[in-house]
């Protein structure tokens, strides 16, 4: 097999590999597998509304992830539910999920996000940057307490071995006049390592002080490359320098 075959071969090969579900699935229990950051800090109710419901439209958190040698890949981040008006089965309610980079800082410094204003874009104002944007029917039936809605994105987000400050938040669309909500989980006992719930409504990108999101940030540290591998790498670029050159 020539060099240019075989690394045809390992792309192909790394691209599956990278491919995650798409589904937005009823993980039933709290996540416990690859968790890379995770607080179950309550169970007290609240709504996640559709924003032409409410001004008071997409709800969220922030985490940190270390320094490490060779970054991560983010993969799934979950919610627990609250029960209340969570049976999707048959409708075309879906979550959209942003995550960013940033502190809470630069999120609090956004001026809130209004439909007919500023259309998608739900950053207004902000200094974060943003990574993921994705949208997904929800379609199952979250009505019993406790259950944990786990988004899983299309591909893993990949992060440096920097690590940092990031964040997310989802945005709820309702699917009929029935299904106006997505009841969740949150607690105001959190302590001093948990990190508090982020809003947006149409005036402001705010933390909460008081309460705190219970949720999952799933994912895993990248492998570190096999010393086999780097060296045919090392060795095909070496090749491919020298036919340059003639």
């Amino acid at each position: 097999m020539n060099f240019t075959r075989f690394l045809a071969v390992v792309a192909a090969v790394t691209m599956f590999s990278s491919v995650a579900s798409a589904d937005i699935t009823n993980a039933g229990a709290m996540p416990a597998t690859n968790v890379l950051y995770g607080q179950d800090t309550g169970n007290i109710g609240t709504r996640l509304i559709d924003e032409d419901v409410s001004s008071n439209h997409a709800r969220g958190s922030f985490f940190t992830l270390a320094a490490n040698a060779t970054g991560y890949n983010i993969n799934t981040i979950s919610l627990e539910s609250n029960g209340g008006n969570n049976n999707f089965v048959g409708t075309t309610a879906s979550l959209s999920l942003f995550i960013f980079q940033g502190t809470q800082a630069d999120f609090d410094a956004g001026t809130g996000h209004s439909t007919g204003t500023d259309g998608g874009n739900y950053y207004v104002d902000t200094t974060v940057t943003p990574l993921v944007q994705q949208t997904k029917t929800i379609g199952l039936d979250f009505s019993t307490a406790g259950d944990w809605l786990s988004f899983t994105l299309t591909n893993p987000l990949m992060v440096g071995a920097t690590g940092g400050d990031f964040g997310f938040f989802f945005v709820y669309e309702q699917g009929d006049s029935n299904n106006d909500d997505f009841d969740h989980r949150e607690g105001n006992d959190q302590g001093a390592a948990t990190f508090n719930r982020s809003s947006i409504t149409t005036t402001d990108h705010s933390t909460s002080g008081s309460r705190a999101l219970n949720f999952v940030v799933q994912g895993e540290a990248k492998p570190v490359p096999e010393p086999s591998a780097m060296i045919l790498l090392g060795l095909g670029a070496v090749g491919f320098a020298s036919r340059r050159r003639r």
